[in-house]
């Protein structure tokens, strides 16, 4: 799991869907940011937490419209679908 130490904290008061554009334009030193949060929560999922936070944002990231979409629906280690 990730665990984000930038100076860049969204206000709490972002609505959920900014705060979707915000994530499939992003990019860090680490990556892209869509991948961070695919992977918090896969990570989470892998070992049968829900964090309401994280489920309602991949959502609606996983639901953004954007030619990004195909990129991000592919499958990740920690995906139950994935065959490596």
């Amino acid at each position: 799991m990730y665990i984000y130490e930038g100076k860049n904290i969204l206000d709490p008061t972002t609505p959920l869907a900014e705060k979707a554009s915000m994530v499939v334009r992003a990019k860090g030193k680490s990556g892209a940011c869509v991948d961070y949060v695919r992977r918090t929560f896969e990570g989470l999922s892998s070992i049968d937490l829900d964090d309401s936070g994280v489920t309602g944002l991949w959502e609606a990231v996983r639901n953004h419209p954007g030619p990004q979409r195909a990129f991000m629906m592919r499958p990740t280690a920690l995906s139950p679908n994935s065959t490596s």
